[in-house]
């Protein structure tokens, strides 16, 4: 049997809260209560592979805002504050990688599918095509 990174579908999303680029803390609990599925993108401010899926996420949020919320969740992203690449994305940030262990992320880019009720929804996506593949299965 292949290890599969990340936490197990329907296990539990570890709860969290992380400052937003757009001024407060955001906590797991707060994006729940928009009553659609959280896409969970682990990303570094310097990681180029990274930057290379910002483009096709922004392009995600717009043809699927209706059904999914696109959360980015980035390593230093605090220090970009401000930043007007940021502008169009909610951008949560984590000062080391404190969130990414808690899902068990290896490596990023990275992306992952918590459902409505607060259950991991996917396998850990890692990689722009597994992460495009995800995408597509989860909007189909």
């Amino acid at each position: 049997i292949p290890l599969v990174p990340g936490l197990p579908v329907g296990a539990p999303a570890p709860p969290f809260t992380a400052p937003s680029l757009k001024g407060g803390s955001v906590s797991l609990a707060d994006l729940l209560k928009a009553g659609k599925p959280i896409f969970l993108f682990f990303f570094d401010v310097d990681c180029g592979p990274c930057k290379a899926v910002f483009p096709h996420i922004a392009k995600w949020q717009i043809e699927h805002a209706a059904q999914l919320q696109f959360v980015l969740l980035g390593r230093n992203a605090a220090k970009r504050v401000g930043a007007p690449e940021y502008d169009a994305y909610n951008v949560l940030s984590q000062e080391d990688r404190e969130v990414a262990q808690l899902y068990k992320v290896p490596s990023i880019p990275s992306a992952l599918m918590i459902r409505k009720d607060g259950r991991i929804g996917s396998q850990l996506a890692v990689g722009h095509a597994a992460i495009e593949q995800l995408i597509k299965s989860i909007t189909a």
